[in-house]
């Protein structure tokens, strides 16, 4: 065989490592797009499974503040219905104790009509006590002129008599009335301090509540 010329030796050899170095590059350029694909395919399979994590814990964390949502509704519900409950009682604590402070009131005021009632018979009282008096004094009168015109007979002493013992015994009866007086007003003194000290011990009562 016939060498070939230096010159075309050389071409073909260039032309040789050329071919070799395209047959290079064409085999680079394939791993370099086979490992990208993988590489790519790769960065896609992790993020599928970093996007179904963030969906799982997003779920997670979206189901817990659902039931801590709920807990807590549930709680507000108790708590609301313990305020209800609450409110009942103390609606129920305000209305006794009005119906208490009105029944003192009522009584106050049918004390006041008592005493008032009373008042009027301690006028009557009175009145009798100065009629009473009134007699006494003419009695008494009487009596004086009778001895100062000299009539003491028999007759004028006995009359005397029967005005003295008149006299006593309107003295025993004003002495009488004015026991029942001081009586009554004491009964009257004792009742209106007992329903002042009740009147003042619920209207405490009252304020201490509300």
């Amino acid at each position: 065989m016939t060498p070939l010329p230096e010159d075309i030796k050389i071409k073909k050899d260039e032309k040789e490592y050329e071919l070799k170095e395209l047959h290079f590059k064409h085999h680079t350029r394939n791993d370099i797009v086979d490992y990208l694909d993988g590489f790519a395919f790769g960065c896609q399979f992790l993020y599928s499974l970093l996007v179904d994590e963030l969906k799982y814990v997003s779920a997670r964390h979206f189901a817990n503040e659902i039931d801590s949502a709920l807990s807590g509704i549930d709680a507000n519900d108790d708590r609301i219905q313990q305020l209800q409950s609450s409110l009942d009682q103390e609606r129920e604590m305000h209305k006794a104790c009005n119906e208490a402070y009105n029944k003192q009131i009522d009584q106050l005021d049918q004390a006041n009509k008592e005493i008032e009632e009373l008042n009027k018979f301690d006028e009557a009282k009175l009145l009798r006590i100065k009629e009473l008096q009134s007699e006494n004094q003419q009695l008494k009168q009487e009596i004086e002129w009778l001895r100062g015109n000299g009539y003491n007979s028999p007759n004028l002493e006995s009359e005397n008599q029967k005005l003295k013992d008149e006299i006593n015994s309107n003295r025993d009866k004003e002495i009488v009335i004015r026991s029942e007086m001081a009586d009554k007003l004491t009964q009257q003194a004792e009742q209106i301090r007992e329903l002042k000290e009740k009147y003042d011990k619920l209207k405490l009562d009252c304020e201490e509540y509300f």
